[in-house]
């Protein structure tokens, strides 16, 4: 397995985690880190990727999903790499997830420091 397919299936395998902390009452965002820290260093970005996407799968109602994930990609534990991508996710699963208003609201709140554009066509490419 190389590249995508890695990336893919690490994103998979730890996506329910944050559904399965908040079905317990154990929900914290030190468990998600300390969880993705768990996987070799080269990794560690892909396991944050996939716990955004797990906000947005198993998250709260009244489009809260992303406040969730934003807290825990500008965690201060988390390197430039993986802020990078945790946000790209976050744009990308808003896209995925609201409407076109509310994710353009979203993307250009998050993309301070990366080159999007933020429109649905552009992100889910």
């Amino acid at each position: 397995m190389k590249g995508d397919g890695i990336r893919s299936y690490i994103n998979l395998m730890v996506s329910d985690y944050p559904g399965y902390l908040k079905d317990r009452d154990i929900y914290s965002i030190d468990s998600l880190i300390k969880k993705c820290r768990l996987f070799p260093k080269n990794l560690q970005t892909y396991c944050f990727e996939g716990m955004v996407k797990g906000h947005f799968k198993t998250g709260d109602v009244n489009d809260k999903e992303q406040l969730n994930a934003q807290k825990l990609c500008l965690d201060s534990r988390l390197n430039e790499e993986e802020k990078d991508a945790c946000a790209r996710m976050i744009i990308k699963n808003s896209y995925e997830f609201y409407p076109e208003k509310k994710a353009n609201n979203i993307c250009n709140e998050i993309k301070a420091d990366l080159t999007l554009t933020c429109s649905r066509e552009s992100i889910l490419k």
